[in-house]
């Protein structure tokens, strides 16, 4: 009688246990879920890779949260539930990389970029070497301790000898995204942004190119988190980010596809 009610209870046991593990990775409806952190100025192009995907993977329900790269590798750092992070920069990659929450196998380069100096559209030119003149007053870049672009625009004006002369009429913004707002809305007189969120948008005009000579290449690099709940499926969503149908899109919004 013994053998008879545990040969029934482990049956049953296994089952709640199964339920339990298939819960975590799919949703109430039975898809599955997958948590992609990407930099902010991903998003435009993003959501509609993340469209094209689902129309072909309609089992697959894909949750994207927009941030800057700093921001984001610190919530994986915390514990965040991220099946897949896409940054701006190598750098929150790396971090991520020595604490060993990456599968490195599945880490990549997937896009560049380039940044570029913005206006409001129909404001007078701004050039290069105005950033010296006293007329020059309000710039708006990311926050240079946790936004790529930012980072990339204090390294650019160092070498070009010229921040010190642009530290006080800097405004700092949480990501890339905030800095296209402001200059949208007239609140600061320029800004550096990448050329893909100066691509999107209707109110603004690129003022001038940064020399790409003056900072690290800007590539975005992607990976799978080793805790991810939904493995697999990350590693076909990346496979996928790489291929022709979402290059054709991420180049439509402004980005060029990595060599």
């Amino acid at each position: 009688m013994k053998f008879k009610i545990s040969f029934f209870i482990v049956p049953v046991l296994f089952a709640i246990l199964s339920f339990g593990c298939t819960s975590a990775t799919n949703g109430s409806n039975g898809d599955i879920n997958l948590t992609i952190s990407a930099a902010s100025s991903l998003k435009d192009a993003l959501d509609e890779v993340i469209d094209s995907y689902k129309a072909i993977h309609d089992d697959v329900n894909i949750i994207a949260n927009y941030g800057s790269s700093g921001s984001l590798m610190s919530q994986i750092n915390e514990g965040a539930k991220v099946d897949l992070f896409i940054s701006a920069a190598q750098s929150q990659m790396d971090a991520l990389h020595d604490r060993g929450l990456l599968l490195e196998e599945t880490r990549s380069n997937i896009l560049q970029n380039s940044l570029v100096f913005i206006i409001a559209k129909g404001k007078p030119t701004i050039t290069l070497d105005d950033i010296k003149t006293e007329d020059l007053e309000t710039i708006a870049i990311g926050e240079t301790n946790s936004v790529p672009a930012g980072q990339y625009a204090k390294e650019a004006f160092e070498k070009l000898g010229l921040y010190e002369d642009m530290e006080d009429k800097l405004l700092f913004a949480k990501d890339v995204r905030t800095v296209l707002r402001w200059v949208e809305s007239n609140n600061v007189q320029g800004g550096i942004v990448y050329s893909s969120d100066a691509s999107i948008s209707d109110k603004v005009e690129i003022s001038f190119t940064i020399p790409p000579e003056s900072h690290a290449p800007i590539t975005y690099p992607a990976a799978v988190i080793k805790d991810s709940s939904s493995e697999d499926v990350a590693k076909v969503f990346l496979d996928y980010l790489r291929g022709e149908e979402a290059s054709e899109i991420f180049e439509y919004f402004g980005f060029q596809t990595a060599k």
